[in-house]
């Protein structure tokens, strides 16, 4: 069994119609010059240094997919006059969630444009782009304070929740692959960023030997409107094995309500191992850590991934997966309202077939 981003997958056509709705970004060239650091030369292109942000904004733009489909009227009121939501990351200064304007706030956190952002950085510099317009929680020191989150609930839109975590040294603890894999098999997950030494991948599904990810390593020519949003849709879906990722992570979640949040949060507690910490207030020590601690020792080896896939699933419910046909219903039913509530068009550029473009990579044994 495969399942993407929460949604169980029961063949190859369910796979492709999937991941022609998951926009995902790589690569670009010749976009406006960055203006926020003094260079001796121009930069117009991220190749070789902007991975990292180019998966922040893939796991972005699916939390603002959600945003659009569940509350419609919030994304209006931020975004009354977008025809797209993928145009608030088209490679452009104007654009919410441009480089150009990612770039601006690692700065502020002591990074550089031109020079690779780690993961947790990258979560901070997330943060303060999107508040306070957007509630937004990043867990410090692989912690969530449940009294810090649930202020930010209020009915009205869904809660983005960034977890850097380290899963390892220098290779992945196996003893985390079932918290790392609710990020993709929760409906309220939303995928996750494996980066370390230079290169990061946006993680979207698993099945019991891979994980699969979106390959944001390839050039492409800079985004500045809607007839150049179909690159986003360009780049294949790979796998890998699972003890193979990166122990530097960066899980996603979208919470819809405080009840989906402490449904996430019971999971992680029936773990028999969980890196992430959960409490109920922050406790006045705290020790700093960051991606590059040795934060969870490398422990034993579980018996077999196929086991620890299908106890997590079973963990998390079945009865809580989604399935294509409801999300294609969502689509529908988020374009019918649109459609008799505003005379802007939004839409999720859904419109092009991007099944041509897409491919499921096939399962080395």
């Amino acid at each position: 069994m495969t399942t993407i981003l929460g949604v169980e997958c029961n063949d190859q056509d369910d796979q492709l119609a999937l991941i022609s709705t998951i926009p995902r970004f790589t690569y670009r060239k010749g976009f406006r010059a960055l203006q926020n650091e003094n260079h001796s030369f121009t930069i117009t292109s991220d190749t070789h240094w902007g991975c990292c942000i180019r998966c922040g904004q893939s796991l972005v733009a699916q939390y603002v997919k959600k945003l659009l489909m569940k509350f419609p009227k919030y994304y209006n009121s931020h975004f009354p006059k977008r025809e797209s939501f993928l145009s608030l990351f088209n490679d452009t200064p104007d654009a919410p969630f441009s480089i150009h304007n990612i770039c601006k706030e690692v700065i502020k956190n002591d990074g550089h444009e031109g020079e690779w952002v780690s993961v947790s950085k990258l979560s901070k510099s997330l943060e303060n782009l999107m508040k306070p317009d957007f509630p937004i929680y990043v867990c410090e020191n692989s912690t969530i304070v449940i009294e810090e989150i649930k202020p930010l609930f209020t009915g009205e839109s869904s809660v983005l929740c960034l977890i850097p975590l380290m899963c390892g040294f220098k290779k992945f603890d196996s003893r985390c692959f079932q918290t790392v894999v609710l990020s993709v098999t929760l409906p309220e997950g939303i995928g996750f960023i494996s980066g370390h030494k230079g290169k990061a991948h946006y993680f979207v599904g698993v099945s019991s030997k891979f994980f699969y990810f979106f390959d944001p390593h390839t050039t492409k020519k800079y985004v500045q409107q809607g007839s150049d949003q179909a690159i986003l849709f360009d780049p294949k879906l790979k796998s890998m094995k699972i003890n193979d990722i990166s122990p530097s992570l960066l899980l996603g979640f979208a919470w819809d309500s405080l009840d989906e949040m402490m449904s996430t949060i019971e999971c992680m507690r029936k773990l028999k191992f969980c890196p992430i910490s959960i409490v109920d207030v922050k406790s006045e020590t705290v020790i700093s850590a960051n991606d590059d601690w040795d934060i969870v020792e490398e422990g034993e080896v579980i018996p077999s991934f196929e086991a620890s896939f299908q106890e997590v699933s079973l963990l998390s419910g079945t009865m809580r997966l989604r399935k294509l046909s409801d999300i294609k219903n969502e689509i529908k039913n988020m374009k019918s309202s649109n459609e008799s509530e505003s005379e802007e068009p939004m839409g999720l550029a859904f419109e092009t077939d991007f099944n041509k473009s897409a491919s499921i990579p096939s399962e080395e044994k």
